[in-house]
């Protein structure tokens, strides 16, 4: 039964960053290429993920030996997820794995599988719809002839396990050991017993050895304590480093809480603003229409003049005009207000930039100080035996980082005293001309004139001055939103400065968690002495104990040799003349089979005929007492495959089920002429061809897509640390 891959997605796996990469999994003869544009070769560019990125979804785990960790992606450090895509007996899956956060789906034919208690029978269900465990799944699928000593080049013990573990037979292999161990152990038993004073003896002093060995361990039991006051030591110094950083936080925080309050309190003057503005245009278009009115009138009442109504409207302006005035006596306080907090906060900047800077020139002479002498100007130590350098270094840039930072913080103060300053004297030009106008209008209130003769001419004032206080009033506004303006930069620096008081507070925070887990780590410590005592006093009853058993021990003897017996009878049926004899020769004939009908799709002008141990005969036309050892290397590598080819067939045909997935390492790398490599070629060409599967294989070298043609080119290019892959179109054969 065979189960189709059809498509891999990866995200944060490995080499691969956090963009998705799906990778579909094409049927036919396909490469894997790659190349890693920082180290400028083809090593390390994630050409073997593919497989690994399949088994980690199946099953968990990965062909390389790393941990569990190690399988995220190294820079990003989180959100590690791979998806797979089977069909088996037409009905989809989807298998969704990942880690940071874990993840565990199976998804049959778009629907959840509901999900157990523990991972392990989660997995045991996938386990049940594939149909083999991983060992199995890794020996159907991978192939590398390059990673070990080929299989007919083997001494005879290594080709004897090879066979027993490819057969499964080890388990015979593992009874009959089992049997020599137990036989042993049943007679040493014996000869105890039967030896009473020497075996009593032995016992009993076995027993105190034991004692005397976790003696020796208490003894020797390392302690935390000195590992405790080194982390303490440091993170004293942390907190002296960082003394007043959480007042600093503090005053910080609440000067961002003072800057969003004026801020608060400008929009809030903008508003009223755009309300007296809404409102004075609407008053200049009242004013227009009665200046038109006022010409229809006069067509008709030259002589009537409305004195008393234009007085009582020019009184009304100037209320008008004070209220303005007022909001700009408002805004020019707020100002104020903000150049005082920002030269404060800016004089503050000052005195740690200087703080720093002594820090600094006193680093920078230690730093000199051991260039020249080699001697520790704290300790007097030669600086060879204790490691200060590496520390200074490290201070030196850390205190850089942070005169770098407070220079900025200064520009930014700089910028926003200058800006407020502008604005505040801008305000008060405004506010002066706005008074020079109040008081012109009151002093033509005041005067005596002719209303009924003027009234026209005085809307038009009217009118003129409306358009000036629109025009004041737009200032405004545009002054205010620059101010806001001017706040939300400088709330930014704030936000800044904030940022880096809690990153100090936050290694305080590790520190001292890190002590915490010491001191826990000695309470363990305390606990597995006391542990250890415990066992001292049970081997000690046990000695008594055995003093007091041993004449009981006689009785047993017969017993043993009874069961040496059976055992014994066990190691006869385990030897290779039974049970793996008749299992091997049964699979053999299939073996030879497979394996020649390989060699037969090229021109090898030769066949070999395989035992029941895999030693190899060479034969052909012209071939007298041929071995593999006589072949050459390219015809070496021809068997080396189709073995390993016919051994994948003997694995499908005992697991019953099978992926149509098969991925060959390193297979096409080894040094071989470009002929015999077009043959290793053509054999897994027919065998993909037979099976109609979807063959990978991974190749470090440069040219072989040139001068082989395949279906399809996977190639990866990792660049800055992450890999990204590009399947190549098909060519045509």
């Amino acid at each position: 039964m065979k189960i189709e891959l059809n498509e891999v997605r990866i995200k944060n796996f490995l080499s691969f960053g956090a963009k998705w990469q799906k990778v579909p999994l094409l049927k036919g003869m396909n490469i894997i290429t790659g190349w890693d544009e920082d180290r400028g070769k083809s090593n390390g560019a994630g050409k073997s993920s593919f497989l690994e990125a399949i088994l980690f979804a199946l099953y968990g785990q990965t062909h390389k030996d790393i941990k569990k960790e190690q399988i995220i992606n190294w820079k990003n450090r989180k959100n590690c997820e791979v998806q797979l895509d089977f069909t088996k007996e037409d009905v989809p899956f989807t298998i969704n794995r990942g880690i940071s956060p874990d993840k565990f789906e199976i998804i049959e034919n778009g629907k959840l599988i509901e999900k157990s208690a523990h991972v392990r029978d989660y997995q045991k269900i996938l386990d049940e719809i594939l149909g083999m465990n991983y060992p199995t799944f890794m020996s159907l699928i991978y192939t590398n002839i390059n990673s070990s000593t080929p299989i007919l080049s083997m001494k005879k013990p290594e080709k004897r396990k090879f066979v027993e573990k490819s057969f499964g037979l080890e388990l015979f292999t593992i009874i009959n050991d089992k049997c020599n161990v137990k036989i042993k152990s049943l007679n040493d038993r014996i000869r105890e017993f039967e030896i009473k004073s020497i075996g009593n003896d032995s016992v009993i002093d076995k027993t105190k050895e034991n004692i005397i060995n976790f003696k020796n361990r208490i003894q020797n039991m390392n302690s935390s304590n000195t590992e405790l006051k080194e982390i303490k030591a440091e993170l004293d110094e942390k907190r002296n480093e960082n003394a007043g950083v959480a007042d600093n936080l503090e005053n910080t925080i609440n000067d961002i809480k003072n800057y969003e309050k004026n801020r608060k309190y400008l929009n809030y003057i903008e508003n009223r603003v755009t309300i007296k503005y809404s409102t004075y245009k609407t008053r200049l278009k009242d004013i227009t229409n009665r200046i038109n009115d006022i010409e229809e009138v006069e067509k008709k009442y030259k002589e009537k003049r409305k004195k008393l109504d234009d007085f009582i409207k020019e009184y009304g302006d100037i209320e008008v005009i004070d209220l303005a005035n007022k909001e700009l006596a408002n805004t020019i306080q707020t100002l104020t207000d903000n150049l005082e907090n920002f030269q404060k906060d800016d004089k503050e900047n000052e005195i740690k930039l200087a703080e720093k800077r002594v820090k600094l020139k006193d680093i920078h002479s230690k730093i000199n100080s051991l260039k020249d002498k080699n001697i520790c100007p704290t300790c007097g130590q030669d600086v060879k035996e204790i490691d200060i350098m590496t520390g200074l270094n490290l201070r030196l840039i850390k205190l850089n980082n942070e005169i770098g930072l407070l220079l900025k913080f200064k520009n930014q103060y700089g910028k926003s005293i200058q800006a407020t300053k502008d604005m505040k004297n801008d305000t008060k030009n405004i506010l002066k001309s706005s008074e020079e106008k109040r008081n012109e209008l009151n002093e033509i209130k005041l005067s005596q004139f002719n209303l009924e003769s003027e009234s026209k001419e005085k809307l038009e004032k009217n009118l003129k001055r409306y358009s000036k206080v629109l025009e004041l009033l737009e200032n405004v506004i545009k002054k205010t939103k620059d101010n806001v303006a001017e706040i939300d930069r400088s709330l930014s620096v704030l936000d800044e400065k904030k940022y880096e008081l809690e990153s100090n507070l936050e290694e305080v925070i590790i520190l001292e968690r890190k002590t915490k887990s010491i001191e826990d780590k000695i309470k363990v410590e305390k606990k597995q002495k006391q542990e250890y005592l415990e066992i001292i006093e049970e081997g000690e009853k046990t000695v008594k104990k055995l003093n007091e058993e041993i004449s009981k021990n006689k009785k047993g003897i017969e017993k043993l040799k009874e069961l040496i017996d059976y055992l014994d009878y066990m190691k006869l049926l385990c030897k290779d003349e039974e049970v793996k004899q008749y299992a091997i020769s049964t699979i053999t004939p299939y073996l030879n089979k497979k394996t020649n009908e390989y060699l037969s799709e090229v021109d090898f002008s030769f066949f070999v005929k395989l035992n029941s141990w895999l030693d190899a005969d060479v034969k052909g036309p012209g071939i007298t007492k041929g071995s593999y050892g006589s072949l050459s290397g390219g015809e070496g590598r021809g068997i080396d495959l189709s073995l390993q080819l016919g051994l994948l067939d003997v694995g499908r045909l005992k697991a019953g089920t099978w992926p149509d997935c098969v991925f060959y390492d390193e297979i096409l790398d080894s040094s071989i002429d470009s002929s015999s490599l077009e043959k290793l070629i053509y054999i897994l060409s027919v065998k993909q061809q037979k099976e109609d599967n979807r063959t990978f294989i991974i190749s470090h070298r440069d040219n072989i897509n040139e001068n082989i043609k395949f279906d399809n080119n996977y190639h990866i290019v990792k660049q800055s640390g992450y890999s990204s892959i590009k399947i190549k179109e098909k060519r045509e054969k």
